[in-house]
């Protein structure tokens, strides 16, 4: 009925506005519907901007690289999907049906696909650096 199409238009015009509190919601729900609409590329690229996002805590970076795994095995890419599976396994294997997607899919590590690191997701804020030697400034 054209739903989930008028849903990712207003979810991208959400997106456009001043206030980008919500830009990681909106993009995970573009996704979720991009992959309902039977799309999982346009689910896929809309799950790594929301990764991508400055705004992304630790808890919605478990939820998307889960979705993103979804979003690539419907997408015919077990070792791409294994790769963010595993992710969530590795720190909450309760979480979802994540452990049952990995037995699936055969576990093991996965790999990345092309165009993406397999650097740690971030899911924190990075450390502070090491503070150098004291400069000894003074005015006398």
């Amino acid at each position: 009925m054209g739903l989930l199409e008028d849903a990712v238009k207003e979810f991208e015009t959400a997106l456009r506005g001043n206030d980008r509190k919500r830009e990681v919601d909106c993009l995970s729900m573009i996704g979720v519907c991009q992959l309902s609409r039977g799309e999982p590329r346009e689910a896929i690229a809309a799950f790594r901007r929301a990764l991508a996002s400055e705004l992304l805590t630790r808890d919605a970076a478990k939820a998307l690289h889960h979705d993103l795994g979804v979003a690539y095995q419907e997408a015919g890419d077990p070792e791409a999907a294994l790769h963010h599976l595993q992710k969530v396994n590795r720190v909450d294997p309760g979480y979802r049906d994540v452990a049952e997607r990995v037995r699936a899919l055969g576990g093991g590590p996965g790999k990345p696909p092309p165009g993406e690191a397999r650097a740690p997701a971030r899911t924190a804020a990075p450390a502070a650096p090491a503070p150098g030697p004291k400069k000894n400034i003074g005015y006398l």
